[in-house]
């Protein structure tokens, strides 16, 4: 996935938490950036601005390739929450490219 779409999922999955229930799931910041909101602290992950803490970014997500970026391992303890609402942003916005979604 396109490290740009990714740091879109992530902020429209903290927005549905949001809406949901009152709270984000990430507790990140949201920034306005050229290309949309972003998550603050992700972005900076993502772009190497900040080091990972131990079982953090490093280990779930892969070196950006490319503008490219995958998981390096299954999700497994995510609350049925989180993961309902990962599930309906990532059925909603999966069939736009990561320029659409902005």
């Amino acid at each position: 996935m396109s490290i740009l779409k990714l740091m879109k999922l992530l902020y429209f999955v903290d927005r549905e938490s949001l809406f949901e229930c009152g709270e984000p799931i990430s507790y990140d910041n949201m920034v306005a950036m050229p290309h949309g909101i972003v998550l603050s602290n992700v972005y900076d992950l993502s772009n190497g601005s900040i080091k990972s803490i131990n079982n953090g970014w490093d280990s779930w997500i892969s070196d950006r390739e490319n503008h490219k970026v995958s998981l390096k391992r299954n999700v497994n303890s995510a609350s049925d929450f989180d993961i309902d609402i990962i599930n309906r942003v990532i059925d909603r916005y999966t069939q736009y490219s990561d320029r659409d979604t902005a």
